[in-house]
């Protein structure tokens, strides 16, 4: 028997916040997010509490939530010019 262990993880990018050693992103960043802005840390705190309530994520477990206002879905960089192959 399973003692209930679950393991769930919000993986946020919020570079308009302060993080650890006081990094703050450049603004020019948000050209690359399809929302269109920095984040905020009000934008990770409501799925946070959401993966952490057991009323509202039980059956949530081995998930990786990502808060990153779409970044993750950009490609940063231009394809390659393939020529006349």
């Amino acid at each position: 028997m399973h003692d209930a262990v679950r393991f769930t993880h919000a993986c946020p990018l919020v570079p308009g916040a302060i993080a650890a050693g006081g990094f703050v992103a450049d603004p020019a960043l948000a050209r690359h997010i399809p929302l269109g802005r920095l984040g905020r840390s009000e934008d990770l705190a409501p799925m946070a509490l959401a993966v952490l309530s057991n009323r509202l994520s039980a059956y949530v477990t081995g998930a990786a939530i990502v808060v990153d206002g779409g970044l993750s879905l950009m490609n940063w960089f231009e394809p390659p010019e393939l020529g006349d192959m």
